[in-house]
């Protein structure tokens, strides 16, 4: 198994002890939550593609729907710096 599986084992075996109730997740979903949350941070949506390695910004723009339409209009614009070097392009 993976480090991701046996990690997630982990993490629902001390969940579950407590009571409560874990979903799981796949590396994808981690993937995902990053590309939200770098938009909603001012993010711009065609560095977000050079990111995510996107060859079409059609496949970056499924992330714009997750997004406020002020959030999504920032995002489409670039207008705050992103959180990481763009430059570079490190997080």
């Amino acid at each position: 198994a993976s480090n991701l599986r046996r990690i997630r084992a982990g993490v629902a075996q001390k969940v579950a002890r407590k009571g409560g109730n874990f979903t799981g997740f796949r590396f994808h979903d981690l993937r995902h939550d990053f590309a939200v949350r770098y938009l909603r941070d001012g993010g711009s949506i065609y560095t977000l593609q050079e990111i995510l390695g996107h060859s079409s910004i059609k496949t970056t723009e499924i992330y714009l729907d997750y997004l406020t339409p002020e959030e999504k209009q920032q995002a489409m614009a670039g207008a705050v710096a992103a959180p990481i070097n763009e430059k570079e392009g490190k997080l």
